[in-house]
């Protein structure tokens, strides 16, 4: 049977110019807020951890690269229905290449210390990030119908709420003096929503 259901031209006029706006409206809160965080940590943290985040969020965001594969994305672009083996394949390689990646970080923990010259903070820092890049992919399933339902607002809410957790987070235990172990704590509190925004999705 068929994962969703096609829309009316009507509606997906109406969702579409919803979505513009909801999208534009994303963009402009999470750059203030963005910005807010950023300003703040450069005056609490000093730059060598501040660029340690930087440098690991650099470092991971090239090994996420190769966990989409454009599979997701051409199941938004479908013209027909999806099927539930479509997105049940999916799911299943988007995983195992996630999985994957996550593993080569703790196996090449000690060469990636050695090259940035990682503290041990920073360390607990990239396996926190690394993880972390487990549970958005357990939302690109309820994504993908979302974005085939042009239902954007169950897809955007969720983004900024977690921005501004993690940005909350970051920035008071750097003010109070926790240096890299913000981001780390930030990382998994926002790991922890991710996961709770995943259901929140299906409903």
């Amino acid at each position: 049977m068929p994962a969703v259901d096609k829309l009316t031209v009507e509606a997906i006029k109406k969702r579409a110019v919803a979505g513009v706006l909801t999208l534009s409206g994303r963009t402009f809160i999470l750059q203030i807020v963005n910005f807010i965080r950023d300003a703040l940590l450069a005056a609490f943290l000093i730059p060598a951890e501040f660029g340690t985040y930087a440098i690991i969020r650099a470092l991971l965001g090239f090994l996420n690269y190769f966990s989409n594969i454009g599979l997701a994305a051409a199941l938004i672009q479908k013209k027909d229905n999806v099927t539930r083996r479509e997105l049940t394949t999916t799911f299943t390689i988007q995983q195992i290449l996630v999985l994957v990646l996550v593993l080569l970080t703790f196996i090449a923990t000690p060469y990636l210390q050695k090259w940035q010259q990682l503290t041990e903070a920073g360390v607990y820092l990239m396996w926190a990030m690394a993880v972390s890049l487990i549970f958005p992919s357990l939302k690109t399933i309820p994504s993908v119908l979302l974005e085939r339902r042009l239902d954007f607002k169950k897809l955007i809410i969720p983004e900024i709420l977690e921005t501004i957790v993690f940005s909350a987070i970051v920035t008071v235990l750097a003010w109070k003096g926790f240096g890299v172990t913000s981001y780390t704590v930030g990382v998994l509190v926002q790991d922890i929503l991710y996961q709770l925004f995943r259901y929140w999705q299906f409903l």
